[in-house]
């Protein structure tokens, strides 16, 4: 079975390195690669680090189910407080989107006030997000919201 190991990476997210064992033919002859001397390798490349081995299913389901890969543990949970800053980054940038033909509609004098109404309308409903976002505990709760700016 085709395992993953999993250790933090410099940025405090998860590198996974995936492992097939398989012999592998070369010109210079037949080289294994094992579960074993994969850890072994980094660990000496990284000996501070730790490694968590897990089948390769376990990670494909975690993708499949989690948007945060860049908030995920070594044992696969999720950071909450980070997944929260990956939402809020969403929310911005939609915000912005929602704004530019706003902020441009806002110097025309006759359109100002108008402008200024809508980008209210989306202050407010941006407001209700950011509330649900803060008191979010879970990343099922982080997803539901994440899916209202995307």
């Amino acid at each position: 079975m085709t395992k993953a190991i999993l250790c933090e990476n410099s940025e405090g997210g998860v590198a996974i390195t995936v492992v097939e064992e398989r012999t592998i033919n070369t010109p210079a002859g037949a080289f294994q690669v094992t579960l074993s001397g994969e850890l072994e390798r980094m660990a000496k490349a990284n000996p501070e680090n730790t490694y968590t081995v897990v089948d390769k299913a376990v990670v494909d389901k975690k993708y499949a189910e989690s948007p945060f890969r860049s908030a995920w543990k070594t044992d696969l949970s999720t950071d909450i407080t980070k997944a929260k800053e990956l939402v809020h980054v969403q929310r911005k940038a939609k915000r912005s989107e929602q704004f530019a033909p706003l902020d441009a509609k806002a110097t025309v004098p006759a359109l100002s006030v108008e402008a200024e109404a809508e980008r209210q309308i989306i202050r407010d409903d941006n407001a209700v997000i950011q509330n649900a976002v803060n008191k979010a505990t879970t990343e099922a709760a982080l997803i539901t919201q994440l899916k209202k700016v995307m």
